[in-house]
């Protein structure tokens, strides 16, 4: 064979299913919306593949639409879904993450997020708070990883939100932290004042003034016992 041999095309034959007598019985209606698995025993001795859809609707304004159907040979064992960044207006500095999801027996789904636009990561599971340590989210991002070892079982994530938290630890801490400032500014009737509006010290413990004025107290009715002892005795 050469560049410059030729050859001439007489016919072509395209052979065709028959519209009757060819076709098997269609199958069970398949109720996964993700994938719908093909018995390999149905394509033996079989050259052709049909399907069909049933699409129907409530609503006159709106009808279902089918994007786009793909044939593939197994089954993909994981996938990653990235989400789209979230820019808060402001920085938040406790949030909780929430996530609705169906795990079937041999299927998960491990989360994560970024706060600094898909750098690094940190593993979280739905439920828990975040940022951990001194961090402020102002950019969200979160990745979730699907796995599966059966062909015709997959997770699915139904929903994904952030709720801000109020922690009453994050309150306490904060007036700690006001109240030590005003310490070292030497403004320590103020610090005084501010952990008594709070119900005490940080973590909950009573303040200094707090102490002292137990301290007196107790002292004062020593003394008054300690008094009366006294007149007793010299009565006798």
């Amino acid at each position: 064979w050469s560049p410059t041999d030729t050859f001439e095309i007489d016919w072509i034959q395209i052979e065709l299913p028959e519209s009757e007598g060819h076709w098997n019985p269609w199958s069970q209606e398949c109720t996964n919306p993700y994938s719908c698995p093909i018995d390999p025993a149905d394509m033996v001795g079989n050259d052709w593949l049909q399907y069909k859809l049933n699409l129907s609707t409530t609503d006159r304004t709106t009808t279902p639409s089918v994007h786009s159907v793909t044939f593939s040979d197994g089954y993909e064992s994981s996938g990653t879904y990235t989400s789209s960044e979230t820019a808060f207006t402001k920085s938040r500095n406790l949030l909780t993450f929430n996530a609705d999801t169906v795990t079937p027996t041999g299927t998960d789904i491990d989360f994560s997020y970024s706060l600094d636009r898909g750098n690094t990561w940190q593993p979280i599971n739905p439920g828990d708070t975040f940022p951990k340590g001194a961090n402020l989210a102002k950019y969200f991002k979160w990745k979730a990883t699907l796995t599966t070892n059966s062909a015709t079982t997959t997770p699915v994530i139904n929903s994904v939100s952030i709720d801000t938290t109020a922690h009453q630890n994050t309150i306490t801490t904060s007036v700690a932290t006001q109240a030590e400032r005003l310490e070292a500014q030497g403004k320590q009737e103020e610090a005084d004042t501010l952990k008594d509006k709070r119900g005490g010290g940080s973590n909950g413990r009573p303040s200094d003034r707090e102490i002292k004025q137990e301290l007196v107290t107790i002292l004062e009715k020593t003394v008054s016992i300690i008094k009366r002892i006294k007149e007793i005795e010299a009565g006798e």
